[in-house]
């Protein structure tokens, strides 16, 4: 379900990265479990919607949201 949101709400160039993180939240488990893979995939999805689209700025770098796990700065609606 998080893919096709993905898929819907995103601009094309956003899938190449996606499947990057995902492949390597994949790679980086000692042991791949159903709720902590959900987990991973849960923050990276906060990660590309918060630290890069809703981001007032000029948004987050792809490498630093999936490599090095950066935080994404709190979306508050009244700040636009």
């Amino acid at each position: 379900m998080l893919l096709s949101a993905l898929h819907v709400s995103t601009p094309m160039l956003a899938y190449k990265h996606w499947l990057y993180g995902v492949l390597y939240a994949l790679n980086s488990m000692q042991e791949i479990m159903a709720d902590h893979y959900l987990q991973r995939l849960e923050h990276l999805a906060r990660q590309f919607v918060y630290g890069r689209f809703l981001n007032s700025g000029t948004g987050a770098d792809y490498y630093h949201m999936i490599y090095k796990n950066g935080s994404y700065p709190l979306f508050l609606k009244d700040n636009q």
